[in-house]
């Protein structure tokens, strides 16, 4: 299922990324569940990833 969804959203994902998918459900995992969830969560990564790598060059430039 995840890997369909996947197919089915991967025109919504960004680029660059390596995704791996570790499913923690109580509930019985659905095809349409996936699609929704899997667009909102790597959003969600990579805007922490940006986070800090920009938080990571800030310091950069501090130290020099």
């Amino acid at each position: 299922l995840i890997r369909e969804a996947y197919r089915l959203s991967r025109h919504d994902l960004p680029g660059g990324l390596d995704i791996v998918c570790l499913p923690q459900t109580a509930s019985e995992p659905s095809l349409d569940g996936y699609r929704e969830s899997l667009p909102r969560l790597v959003a969600s990564a990579e805007a922490k990833l940006k986070r800090r790598a920009m938080e990571s060059a800030n310091k950069f430039r501090q130290e020099s």
